[in-house]
């Protein structure tokens, strides 16, 4: 193999990643493309044509409400919890909520939401039924 063979190989696998997406996607990716060769006469595109362009488009739009969407849709309380002990541990600054929410959890320090209400009994009723005479 040439030298100049050699580095087009290099530049191509340099330039080239791998990932795995779902059979959804893999599905949605074919129906993209599809569409988009379809009555296409001059010229293909390919399915890496299509992925590439989507997640640049992608980025061009990304947004704070997007980022938080993808956030809340991987989100896993162990993760949470492990990273909020980390900061704990290495003496970072915790939101007080979060630290009284573990105290009440575990410690039983948990003041409750609302105001246990009284049982009623006999001696609590002032305005008793007395038969009259008349009736």
């Amino acid at each position: 193999m040439k030298t100049e063979e050699m580095e087009k190989e290099n530049n191509k696998e340099q330039n080239i990643m791998r990932i795995f997406i779902s059979k959804q996607s893999e599905a949605a990716l074919g129906e993209i493309l599809e569409q988009v060769n379809m009555g296409f006469e001059a010229g293909r595109v390919t399915r890496s044509d299509v992925a590439n362009h989507v997640l640049l488009q992608f980025r061009r739009e990304l947004s704070d409400e997007r980022i938080q969407q993808i956030r809340s849709q991987h989100f896993d309380v162990v993760t949470q919890m492990e990273s909020l002990l980390k900061k704990i541990k290495a003496g970072e600054k915790v939101p007080q909520a979060v630290l009284d929410a573990i105290s009440g959890s575990y410690v039983g320090l948990n003041i409750p939401s609302k105001k246990a209400k009284k049982t009623l009994n006999i001696e609590s009723i002032k305005d008793r039924h007395i038969e009259s005479e008349a009736a």
